[in-house]
Order: C-alpha cells, then structure tokens, then sequence
C-alpha cells in the first residue's frame, strides 16, 4: 500500500512539472509572438488547428498538406463558378445586342466615355 500511494504521489509530481514545463514554454512562445514576422515584414499567424494536430501527435506536414489539397478542390469550384458567369454574362450580351441593337450601341458608347476601373 505505501508502494501504490508513493507511485501516485510520483505520478502527482510527475504531471505538476510537464504542467509547469508546458506553462513555460507557452510564456517564451507568447512573448516571442511579437518577434515572429514573414520575409516581407508581416505578422505571422499560425493555425489554432495546426496547433492542435501538433498536439494530437499528428505531423504538420500532413495538415499543410490536407488544406493545400481542400483550398485546390475550393479553388477549382470557384473558378468554374466564375467561367459560368462569364458565360451567362456573354449570352445575355449577345441576346441585347441581336434584341435592341440601338440600345447597345449607346451602351457602347457610354462605356467608352466612362473612366476605367484600376
């Protein structure tokens, strides 16, 4: 019975230092926080879920990767988005053009004489 109460009391011991240690190490990382900037002078941020897959054990590498691969598969949805509003936007152009041709000439023009957008 003292054998099992002293493994505890270890155990106890144990678990308080890697509590201070993991306190430590959070307090040099949030005062370095400010020191942290990207080539170009900027702020990194890092994550909260790539913190938290670092702390599962799991390797970043693997995170970077699945969200490189999900903003690829986001990307290619909103770019085929974008193409088929090209699309409607030239069909419906069209369609103006063949159903009042006089309108969209002076559309035309007006679109000329307007200043262009930077």
């Amino acid at each position: 019975m003292a054998r099992e109460v002293k493994a505890a009391i270890d155990g106890i011991l144990l678990q308080a230092r890697r509590e201070e240690e993991y306190g430590a190490s959070l307090q040099s990382l949030y005062e370095l926080r400010d020191d942290l900037q990207a080539h170009d002078g900027t702020q990194l941020e890092v994550p909260v879920e790539l913190l938290r897959s670092v702390d599962e054990g799991e390797n970043p590498d693997a995170f970077t990767e699945a969200v490189f691969r999900s903003s690829l598969g986001a990307n290619q949805a909103c770019k085929g988005k974008v193409v088929a509003m090209r699309e409607l936007h030239s069909a419906v152009e069209r369609n103006l053009r063949e159903t009042f041709p006089e309108e969209m000439s002076d559309y035309d023009a007006l679109r000329s004489a307007a200043p262009k957008a930077e």
